[in-house]
């Protein structure tokens, strides 16, 4: 009957730490329009990022882009939620992300990184938003055209304001 029990509590054991240690990352496809909610955790991480994208506007003069591609959506917003609390992410990390297809969580031993894909053939962009949880701390972005190969790299300071 001991036996059993010890038994019966290794087991339970081994359960709650395997829903706790969970897939280390989350990876969904983008909407032209609405919200997507990822969420990933790990020992060290419980992470929720939304996005939130919309349609853009058809005017007359977007009908025909020079470059022969039209942008179909935005993203309008992206929050990131680390360990419950609610990090501040900047308009400069989404504002030039569009026509996302792919968004994905993936998880480091001290940082964490959402990875995004957008556009289209030559217009195909990525980029990883890189943070912790305190902040956002870094934005890789480039091409689709060279994976890998960063075109822009923002780093992210915190700034605190002192009543002086």
């Amino acid at each position: 009957m001991t036996q059993l029990r010890l038994s019966l509590i290794f087991l339970s054991i081994l359960f709650v730490w395997a829903m706790k240690a969970q897939a280390a990352s989350s990876r969904a496809a983008v909407a032209e329009s609405g919200e997507i909610i990822l969420v990933a955790r790990s020992s060290k991480f419980d992470v929720r990022v939304s996005i939130r994208t919309r349609p853009v506007e058809k005017r007359a003069e977007t009908l025909i882009e020079p470059g022969g591609y039209v942008e179909r959506s935005h993203v309008e917003r992206i929050d990131i939620m680390v360990n419950g609390k609610q990090l501040w992410v900047g308009r400069s990390v989404y504002c030039d992300l569009f026509d996302l297809h792919n968004a994905e969580i993936l998880m480091g031993p001290k940082t964490v990184v959402l990875a995004v894909e957008g556009g289209d053939a030559s217009e195909s962009h990525w980029a990883k938003i890189e943070f912790d949880t305190k902040q956002v701390k870094r934005r890789n972005f480039g091409s689709g055209m060279t994976p890998g190969e960063s075109a822009e790299v923002t780093t992210y300071h915190p700034s605190v304001m002192k009543d002086e």
